[in-house]
């Protein structure tokens, strides 16, 4: 089986841009202003939104305070949205919950 050779950053960068100065100002931008993002805060908003009913409102003034990075904070601004209409109403209204656990009756 053949082994995955990954390239490094500054192969990948020769690629970015056509020149080699256009190329350093990209690496150099890179490395000032690194792309910071991870699913933690979008995770806590949905679990907030299922699992504690918080309304959306709030998840996202939440969201607009808790979140510095502005690049970062309309990432999450844009995709929360997506994910409320793709969700369900919730918690449903009718719902029967099955713990799983069966139970005998006495006079069985």
């Amino acid at each position: 089986m053949s082994k995955l050779k990954v390239p490094s950053v500054q192969h990948l960068a020769r690629n970015w841009r056509n020149t080699p100065e256009r190329t350093c100002r990209k690496l150099v931008a890179l490395v000032e202003n690194p792309p910071i993002f991870n699913y933690n805060a979008l995770f806590a908003a949905v679990r907030d939104m299922l699992v504690f009913n918080q309304p959306y409102d709030e998840i996202v003034e939440g969201i607009r305070r808790g979140i510095k990075r502005a690049d970062v904070r309309e990432n999450l601004l844009g995709v929360l949205p997506l994910i409320r209409d793709h969700l369900p109403v919730w918690p449903p209204t009718s719902c029967k919950v099955s713990t799983g656990v069966t139970t005998r009756s006495a006079a069985g």
